[in-house]
């Protein structure tokens, strides 16, 4: 059986899931590492020994305002939610911004692009 959603009907299901993926991205970060060095906030892998910037999964630059995603964990909401890779980006600013209470001026992730704020 086929379904058809409209536009209007279907950003109101992306609300209402909105919370759940919250809570998601809480879930799947908690194992991360929360560091603030230097100029940048940085969130790490701790199970991923191989290389320091390779163990980087999030990173947000004082300087410029950008805020980094990892390919991967775009790829895990996007495939767990069925939600397109700009729509997680938004998603992880939204996050984020509760989290760490700072606004990014612009996403970026590997292989997706940049949103802008």
């Amino acid at each position: 059986m086929k379904f058809i959603i409209t536009e209007n009907r279907l950003e109101k299901l992306k609300k209402k899931i909105e919370p759940l993926v919250n809570s998601f991205i809480d879930e799947y970060v908690a194992g991360f590492n929360r560091k603030t060095l230097g100029g940048f906030i940085i969130y790490t892998d701790p199970n991923i020994n191989d290389d320091y910037y390779d163990s980087i999964r999030i990173e947000y630059d004082f300087s410029d305002g950008r805020l980094y995603i990892e390919h991967e964990l775009i790829q895990v909401v996007s495939d767990t939610f069925g939600f397109e890779p700009l729509d997680v980006q938004i998603l992880f600013a939204k996050w984020f911004i509760k989290k760490d209470g700072i606004v990014p001026e612009y996403v970026e992730t590997p292989r997706i692009g940049i949103y802008n704020n």
